[in-house]
């Protein structure tokens, strides 16, 4: 009985740590570019999305594509980019050009460091999921007058889906935003709107951790169990040690016949 409590208190133990490990992992660290849904569970990382700050995404909108003049998109995924609008960097900005020379008419749309997230559909976590970034410039025209007089943002609808293309497209009807729109939308089909194993928030250098640390209260924990209830001393108190004096050769032995098994399968070819 009282091996079992102990047992028990050594998993307890280990899982304590874990989770201890991934609290402080969520809370302490600012990461825009992962998220834990709340209500399904599920996890979700973009970071493949993110770009050097020098090199954004472009996109053209198709409004204003005449006598040189072109309204351009010039965005980043969680994070700014080098293009200032008014001496002011943001995550996603709106800058008119002329023959492709950017001029001084530009308008900050949105910022990553104020990101809200969700799903595109709770029904269907698979779907994918939706980022906004918000604190943009004040919206002064728009289609929609509930919106007039709030600040501007940014959507970035993330389906989910094997090919990685990385390519945003303007989603809006026939790729332009007509009236100036308070809240431009972009999507994007990437393995980044695909939700993730939870295992994959955790690094291999944390597995690896855990793992040397399990061993460590393995061997202490059994050494101070077989000494207090068997009376056991020195090596003899070592649990299950004469499997580990074996270890290495078992290990050596496994790996001959490994080989052993290739070279057999390589004759036969």
């Amino acid at each position: 009985m009282k091996k079992i409590l102990f047992i028990k208190a050594y998993f307890s133990l280990i899982l304590y740590i874990f989770q201890t490990q991934i609290i402080f992992t969520e809370t302490t660290k600012n990461n825009p570019t992962s998220w834990t849904d709340p209500i399904t569970g599920t996890y979700y990382d973009w970071s493949i999305l993110k770009k050097k700050k020098n090199n954004p995404y472009i996109i053209k909108d198709s409004e204003i594509d005449e006598e040189n003049f072109s309204i351009k998109y010039y965005f980043n995924i969680g994070d700014i980019h080098n293009q200032k609008c008014q001496n002011k960097t943001s995550s996603v900005t709106e800058i008119l050009e002329y023959n492709n020379e950017k001029t001084d008419i530009c308008e900050i749309i949105g910022q990553s460091s104020s990101t809200k997230i969700k799903l595109l559909d709770y029904n269907n976590p698979k779907i994918g999921i939706v980022l906004e970034y918000g604190d943009g410039e004040i919206c002064r025209t728009s289609q929609n007058d509930n919106l007039l007089g709030l600040p501007r943002k940014a959507r970035f609808k993330i389906f989910c889906s094997k090919n990685n293309k990385n390519e945003f497209i303007l989603d809006l009807p026939e790729g332009k935003q007509g009236t100036t729109k308070c809240i431009l939308e972009f999507k994007i089909y990437s393995p980044a709107g695909c939700p993730k194993s939870i295992l994959s928030k955790i690094k291999s250098s944390t597995i690896l951790l855990f793992v040397i640390i399990g061993f460590f209260l393995y061997i202490i924990s059994g050494y101070i169990y077989n000494k207090i209830h068997y009376n056991l001393s020195g090596r003899a108190a070592i649990p299950h040690y004469l499997f580990w004096r074996q270890f290495p050769w078992l290990v050596i032995e496994g790996i001959k016949l490994i080989i052993e098994i290739y070279k057999r399968q390589f004759k036969k070819l």
